[in-house]
């Protein structure tokens, strides 16, 4: 086991690496599948199914309240989203690797370093977290596509209460 690296400043760089690559996949999956789980769940009860009808339908009252926007903009909005993602991840990527060859050089002496690096840590995490939440509430409201998905779907649960209730 010659091989393994025995530094810590090598491994921190390492699982960084490998927390970023593992967490891209699994945001993507739980995005595409959270929908789909809350409208199986909502339908193993006649209840559960009422509830998520409201919901949808409360959802899709407000963003009635909203003119759509075009292809283009969604479009923009999109690689905005998709921007700040990227460079959200390297950020954080050359954070980690920053600091972990600032203790590998000098220790874990300077405190206010430290205490620099974890409040620009905090402002960046702060900026990939709510910057593509906020643009994908715009496009929810806002996007045709969206509006039309949400009715199918709504459809779709409500054909289904039917079916459960005529049963």
């Amino acid at each position: 086991m010659d091989w393994l690296p025995k530094d810590k400043a090598t491994w921190g760089i390492i699982l960084a690496v490998a927390a970023i690559l593992i967490s891209i996949p699994l945001n993507l999956v739980g995005n595409l599948l959270t929908p789909k789980v809350r409208n199986w769940w909502a339908e193993r009860s006649a209840t559960a199914l009422k509830q998520r009808i409201a919901e949808l339908q409360n959802k899709l009252a407000k963003a009635n309240q909203y003119p759509f926007i075009s292809d283009g903009e969604s479009f923009i909005l999109s690689i905005i989203n998709g921007v700040i993602l990227a460079t959200g991840g390297v950020l954080i990527s050359f954070w980690g690797m920053a600091l972990a060859a600032f203790r590998a050089l000098h220790g874990s002496g300077d405190i206010e370093f430290l205490l620099y690096a974890v409040a620009a840590f905090l402002f960046i995490m702060t900026l990939v977290y709510l910057l593509p939440r906020i643009i994908d509430k715009i496009l929810e409201r806002r996007s045709p596509y969206e509006r039309e998905a949400l009715g199918q779907n709504l459809k779709r649960l409500s054909d289904k209460l039917q079916a459960m209730e005529k049963s």
